[in-house]
């Protein structure tokens, strides 16, 4: 039995598993063999990448795969990261943050409860839409269980208490 190393041409899927075709020694064409992967993840190993085969006489299944700095997401040192390229990724650090990546939105769930939400759609929302209508929402006094008055701001909105202004997202 012996374990080398393959230039990766291109994976297609079949009913039980990834198909792999492959440059090996000295160019040797390897076509429609095995790769296996970990229960429950699944990734697909892009063409350019390295496989790592098992070979036992004619039956070659590639049971892992590496890929070039340049693929990678910047700063890996302890963390544990998902990604499929540098800028689309999951990486979880040492702190417990937990970062969210794809091209230019990031989302970080922190250790400590905090959200950021990067720049993108999701923070615009939260920042300008929501925030800016949440002090034009009022309550009548004639709302069931509403109190005297009209209030510009309702600490604890209730879904009992009619809304004079609605707010919606796109």
């Amino acid at each position: 039995m012996e374990v080398y190393k393959v230039l990766i041409q291109e994976i297609t899927e079949s009913d039980k598993n990834q198909i792999v075709t492959a440059i090996g020694r000295a160019g040797e064409e390897i076509n429609s063999r095995a790769s296996f992967q970990h229960v429950g993840f699944h990734s697909t190993p892009k063409a350019g990448s390295i496989g790592f085969l098992v070979a036992d006489g004619e039956n070659l299944t590639m049971i892992a795969s590496s890929d070039t700095s340049d693929d990678r997401p910047d700063s890996l040192e302890d963390t544990t990261t998902i990604y499929r390229d540098a800028d689309k990724y999951i990486k979880i650090d040492d702190s417990g943050d937990i970062t969210i990546a794809n091209s230019n939105n990031v989302i970080i769930l922190k250790g400590n409860g905090d959200i950021e939400l990067g720049s993108g759609t999701l923070k615009k929302l939260v920042t300008e839409d929501i925030l800016t209508a949440l002090p034009l929402h009022t309550h009548t006094t004639s709302s069931p269980g509403a109190p005297t008055g009209t209030a510009t701001f309702v600490p604890a909105l209730s879904t009992a208490l009619h809304c004079t202004t609605k707010t919606s997202a796109e």
